[in-house]
């Protein structure tokens, strides 16, 4: 194996009760080296590891703290490093996102997994500087509520539009400065990274996301993907992988529905329901055109894939609102992209039907041919 050298983080106190706290402990986290040991050294007391990461805590009173210079110095006998960190008392200054007490530490809830060493890697670009966070903790106590997730692709961006994406969602963040997100892939290939895209929440939190460009056929595989997230103050990195759902698959059969005769009556919108049922995985793209153009996402409302009592099979219904004028002469397309429909996508085409008057009611008298619907009475 390669001798690599550690690096080193200096762990502050973010004690929001300094003055009534008699001791306070600051840390010293050392990880990443090979072979081992490596010697942690606080002033004049030496202190030693067996493990290939560790930390030292140093534990004085506030007196001390508040009035001198602390450094942990580390030696790497194997690489001939020596890294000395000095231990910042500004990080100790109260801020929302630090513990009640103790030294900074990691979330327990981010996974540790060593990356294998035949995945080829991209890496995305630092996101760019925005406005300062507050200073407090800062990079060295991370809130605990720090969450990665990733987003798989959206079936019409991977059958329709050709130009689909995995994205790797990072939010909660304190301080997005020395974030770093890093794509691997399980098989040989190209790796296509967006640069990342960067929000201030009103919270005054960021969100950063990385999207990887992937292509239909290397995601129909079952390929598996990987971003890892690395930020200063992160003990180990965040790992996440992702992969197309296996399973038994089945294509969903699609049903759509003219407004109510009730709703038929002067002065009011009109409701346009379609419904996708029986469909498996659950990943489904449903979509309302009006004369083949897409309809505003302000228009209608669609029930988040959902699953069926009976079996592992999911459905989804989207309801549209139009005004009551625009039901007159104009045509609407129901359209819903999955993996299983034999062309990864279906249509279903609804007009305004003819109305049979009755003297006491309005009917409509549905008949459903190939793919349009067309009531006659």
């Amino acid at each position: 194996a390669v001798k690599t050298a550690p690096t080193v983080f200096p762990l502050s106190p973010c004690n929001q009760d300094i003055a009534t706290t008699s001791q306070v402990s600051i840390g010293c986290l050392v990880k990443g080296y090979f072979p081992e040991p490596a010697a942690v050294q606080w002033n004049s007391v030496l202190l030693g590891s067996n493990h290939y990461t560790h930390s030292s805590l140093l534990t004085i009173p506030v007196s001390q703290w508040q009035s001198q210079s602390f450094q942990c110095n580390v030696h790497h006998a194997a690489t001939d490093t020596r890294i000395n960190k000095i231990i910042d008392r500004e990080s100790s200054k109260p801020h929302r996102a630090c513990p009640q007490s103790g030294p900074c530490r990691p979330s327990p809830r981010q996974p540790i997994r060593s990356q294998r060493p035949d995945q080829h890697q991209a890496r995305s670009r630092p996101p760019t500087p925005r406005s300062k966070v507050p200073s407090g903790c800062g990079s060295s106590c991370p809130s605990g509520n720090v969450n990665v997730y990733l987003v798989p692709p959206i079936p019409r961006a991977l059958y329709i539009d050709r130009n689909s994406k995995i994205s790797c969602f990072v939010n909660n963040l304190q301080n997005e400065q020395g974030l770093k997100i890093t794509w691997s892939r399980e098989k040989n290939g190209h790796l296509n990274v967006d640069l990342l895209e960067t929000v201030e929440e009103p919270n005054g939190t960021y969100t950063v996301v990385s999207r990887l460009n992937v292509i239909a056929q290397d995601w129909e595989s079952g390929e598996s993907f990987t971003c890892t997230v690395e930020h200063p103050s992160f003990v180990s990195p965040v790992i996440k992988n992702i992969f197309k759902t296996r399973g038994n698959k089945k294509a969903p059969k699609v049903y759509v529905f003219p407004p109510h005769r009730d709703e038929l009556n002067p002065g009011r919108s009109l409701s346009l329901v379609c419904m996708a049922d029986g469909f498996y995985p659950e990943d489904i793209d449903i979509q309302w055109l009006q004369d083949h153009n897409p309809v505003s996402e302000d228009q209608y409302v669609t029930t988040p894939a959902m699953k069926n009592k009976h079996d592992d099979s999911f459905f989804a219904v989207r309801k549209l609102s139009i005004p009551r004028e625009d039901w007159n002469g104009e045509s609407y397309t129901f359209m819903v992209v999955h993996e299983e429909l034999p062309m990864k996508f279906t249509q279903r085409n609804i007009s305004k039907p003819w109305v049979k008057m009755n003297q006491c009611s309005v009917s409509i008298l549905p008949r459903f041919a190939s793919n349009t619907v067309r009531p006659n009475c």
